[in-house]
């Protein structure tokens, strides 16, 4: 692969001190051990006010300063960062247009999901141009799980799709697919990452979903707003996207 970065993995970050250097230190070991491949990682700080920057700072300074040993090639790691909160869909495209990767990976920073995995999502990728985790024995209230059924459901009636699990981070895709997407950034009252499939596919790219593996929570809490925030959002979104598609 010469010098060229091959896989770049988008973190969006949002007060995560608790858990973001244990996932970093299993993202650089996946890299080295696994991937066999040059890589880099992003981490895409949305003004966390917590010591989720001091952290990352202070792993990117050693990681970076470290040279290839044998066949283990460490990453590089940068770091971006907001200085007022945007939200989830805003930090992942922030992350997506400074990838320089021939294929992009995102994951929450939360530790949920697991590194062990990333490389099944690029395996998938020689036959398909995304590949959509889907969560598998989800770790999380019963809540938010029902309300993630509903507003699935809802989204893929409006527009006619058929993504199982829109809000799985999980997911990797071709650099060439983030100019079909960011058109439609900022249209979509915040929640355009679940669309990103549709939008996607509707393009004539080829998308296909897998199981992965959800873990708890180990650390901090989530920024998850269930009925106040992004259901609402999202359902209203989801008319939106109809309209902007021009789906009958």
């Amino acid at each position: 692969m010469g010098n060229k970065t091959s896989v770049s993995i988008v973190l969006p970050v949002r007060n995560e001190s608790g858990c973001i250097a244990a996932l970093l230190v299993e993202i650089i070991d996946v890299i080295k051990y696994n991937l066999k491949v040059n890589a880099e990682i992003i981490v895409v700080d949305d003004a966390s006010d917590d010591d989720s920057v001091a952290i990352v700072q202070t792993i990117v300074s050693e990681v970076n300063n470290r040279s290839e040993t044998g066949k283990s090639t460490w990453p590089t790691i940068r770091l971006i960062r907001h200085d007022n909160c945007v939200g989830q869909s805003d930090t992942l495209m922030d992350g997506f247009k400074a990838a320089v990767g021939e294929i992009i990976v995102s994951m929450d920073a939360d530790g949920q999901f697991d590194p062990k995995e990333i490389p099944l999502l690029l395996e998938r990728m020689g036959l398909y141009d995304m590949v959509c985790g889907v969560r598998h024995r989800r770790h999380d209230g019963l809540v938010r799980k029902g309300c993630s059924v509903i507003a699935n459901s809802f989204r893929n009636l409006i527009t006619g799709d058929s993504i199982s699990d829109s809000g799985c981070t999980f997911r990797s895709m071709r650099r060439s697919c983030v100019e079909i997407i960011h058109p439609y950034q900022g249209k979509l009252s915040g929640c355009e990452f679940f669309f990103h499939p549709m939008i996607i596919r509707k393009a004539g790219f080829h998308i296909c979903e897998i199981n992965v593996s959800h873990r708890p929570r180990t650390a901090g809490k989530s920024n998850y707003r269930l009925i106040r925030g992004r259901m609402w959002r999202g359902l209203l979104a989801s008319i939106r996207i109809k309209r902007l598609s021009g789906r009958s």
